[in-house]
């Protein structure tokens, strides 16, 4: 993610990096399992530039960083 603008001192990159991989089983591909990983530099920081007529702002937040997530899928009904 590419913050600049001209109103602020300086731009901002964030490099952020996401993956994810899924194995399918059951018959038709039914049930799946799914292991994501969000944000595995740990760089991103919840952050915002705003530019109105009367103001400028520059926030920036703490997140969770980076997580990893493990999902269940199963598919129920005929398709």
């Amino acid at each position: 993610m590419n913050y600049n603008s001209e109103s602020f001192k300086e731009s901002v990159s964030i490099p952020l990096l996401n993956a994810s991989i899924s194995y399918f089983f059951l018959k038709g591909n039914k049930a799946g399992i799914i292991l994501q990983g969000y944000d595995l530099l740990d760089k991103f920081s919840n952050f915002q530039h705003t530019n109105r007529p009367n103001y400028i702002m520059e926030q920036e937040n703490n997140t969770i960083g980076r997580f990893v997530m493990l999902r269940f899928m199963l598919r129920m009904g005929k398709f």
